[in-house]
């Protein structure tokens, strides 16, 4: 006859069907005591499924004396025991019947640990001392699971540990001795080879030590006995030794041409800035000159102005003088072409002059201008004393100023001798000059010849009014040139001390530059005496 489920009143009676039932799948059931008989039962059940549903369930109910003398017949070691546990830590089976149907110790951390992993279904194992053998055992926990069941049970296994470590200790000292000799033999043999690898391997070391701590003997070669990996191996060593040597020997020549060459260069520069420094000196003094020339231009510009304004009061009386002059006209005219000549002359002067550097060149032209000026004002000076003293006590006035005059340009040439003797350094090519100025100075002594000449017939005519008249306007005229060349000179003097700032700046610069090589050469020295000290640790 067929029973609904409704006709099963206990809790484990419900559970065999509902727990397959819900889970659809595997279950083992946790102990119950079979109603009437008292006897402990589980039971395995499995939901038996059609289209995917629940329609019934299959079991097979087990005894657990069973379970129970099946258990207690293992005895691990003679003297160990084995359990089973439900899932949730009952006692199934047990060699002490009455551990049966009791829950599992978790009295210490060890057990509860073992619980929980009785819960889950997993592996555990521990050393603690039992209380059911009283020694201290090895335990392992097992999961026991049905086919795809939830609720696992745990199969444990607890053995006394000196049982395990019995037979092990007796293997362990077997395994020993027979790894102690084992050990001495291969001490030996290894040993043997070792030698024979080392022994050139030593060799090498040997030498590489005496190239890095040593005297550095990069002469010293290995002797080649084998013609195996370490024949090989001392082979390369004494390729690496000769190229070693090679590159060491052309460093240490290249370090003596690096030495030399850096203290080359570092009198070079020691010589350039001491040419710089002679070289702003000179700028400076000769802009010092400059601004005196400057001044004495100034006052000169002056005693022009006063000089043209008193020739002028002179030539407005002596316009009547003008008849007896001609012969005086005739020699001023030739001394006239003579000093073109003169400028001529001057003018090549300057072309040359153009070897010279800038700022020389613009100086030159100056120094050989103002002397030409001078040269003139000179001979003006001249003419005009000769003038006014034959004019007697009309020409005292002009006498006095054509003195003023002459001792101007006196100063002038003086200062222009200074400023030539200042630059005389920088013009480097001032021989070519000399010959011109030479030149020039020959002409000058021609105008000084026919001067002479003139002053002969202004003698021989001093009664003649009209000579001094004619003087007095060639004075005037002179005297005219005078202050346009003054005023060219002031301007030409900024040039001179614009140019001549220049020269000093570009000096200062040129010094400032050689001291900046000098240190770069003295370091290239000191890095060149740190490369030789290290070449000279070597033996080549």
């Amino acid at each position: 006859p067929y029973e609904t489920i409704e006709e099963y009143q206990s809790e484990t009676e419900q559970s065999f069907f509902a727990i397959p039932k819900q889970n659809q799948k595997e279950a083992l059931l946790e102990p119950y005591a079979e109603t009437g008989i008292k006897i402990m039962m589980t039971s395995t059940v499995v939901p038996i499924m059609v289209n995917n549903r629940v329609v019934g369930v299959a079991g097979v109910d087990i005894t657990l004396e069973v379970l129970s003398q099946m258990v207690s017949e293992i005895k691990p070691y003679g003297t160990g025991m084995a359990n089973l546990i439900s899932n949730s830590g009952i006692y199934i089976a047990h060699p002490d019947k009455e551990m049966v149907n009791k829950p599992f110790e978790d009295n210490t951390p060890l057990l509860k640990e073992a619980a929980n992993a009785i819960k889950k279904g997993e592996k555990f194992s521990m050393t603690h001392i039992s209380d059911a053998l009283g020694e201290e055992t090895y335990r392992i926990f097992v999961p026991i699971k049905i086919g795809d069941s939830d609720n696992p049970w745990s199969f444990s296994v607890e053995v006394p540990i000196q049982k395990v470590l019995a037979n092990g200790k007796k293997i362990l000292w077997i395994c020993l001795m027979t790894g102690l000799v084992a050990v001495f033999v291969a001490g030996g043999i290894i040993f043997l080879i070792a030698l024979s690898i080392t022994r050139p391997i030593n060799q090498t070391v040997a030498g590489l030590k005496d190239i890095a701590q040593g005297e550095g003997d990069l002469t010293k070669r290995l002797h080649i006995a084998a013609k195996d990996e370490l024949g090989e191996l001392a082979s390369w060593f004494n390729v690496f030794m000769e190229k070693m040597q090679s590159i060491i020997t052309q460093v240490s020549t290249n370090t003596n041409q690096v030495d030399n060459a850096s203290r080359e260069l570092s009198e070079i520069a020691i010589e350039l800035s001491s040419q710089a420094e002679r070289t702003s000196h000179r700028a400076n003094n000769v802009a010092a000159a400059s601004e005196e020339l400057s001044s004495t231009v100034t006052t000169v510009a002056a005693a022009m102005e006063e000089s043209t304004a008193n020739t002028s009061m002179v030539a407005s009386s002596s316009e009547e003088m003008s008849a007896t002059f001609s012969q005086i006209a005739a020699n001023v005219e030739e001394a006239s072409i003579i000093s073109g000549s003169a400028v001529t002359q001057a003018e090549e002067t300057a072309k040359r002059m153009g070897e010279l550097e800038e700022a020389a060149q613009a100086i030159s032209k100056v120094t050989d201008a103002i002397t030409d000026i001078s040269d003139k004002t000179n001979l003006l000076a001249l003419n005009a004393t000769i003038e006014a003293a034959r004019a007697g006590e009309a020409g005292k006035g002009f006498a006095v100023v054509a003195t003023e005059i002459k001792e101007l340009a006196a100063k002038t040439i003086q200062a222009t001798e200074n400023i030539k003797n200042q630059i005389s350094g920088i013009q480097d090519s001032s021989r070519v000059s000399i010959s011109s100025i030479d030149k020039i100075v020959n002409i000058i002594n021609q105008v000084n010849d026919i001067i002479k000449t003139i002053t002969t017939a202004m003698e021989e005519e001093s009664t003649t009014t009209q000579k001094i008249t004619t003087n007095i306007t060639h004075a005037s005229q002179g005297i005219a040139e005078i202050n346009e060349n003054v005023n060219q000179n002031a301007s030409i003097s900024g040039e001179i001390s614009r140019d001549i700032t220049q020269v000093s700046e570009a000096a200062e610069q040129i010094s400032g530059k050689s001291s900046a090589v000098t240190e770069q050469a003295a370091q290239l020295e000191e890095l060149s005496s740190a490369l030789k000290k290290i070449v000279t640790s070597f033996k080549i």
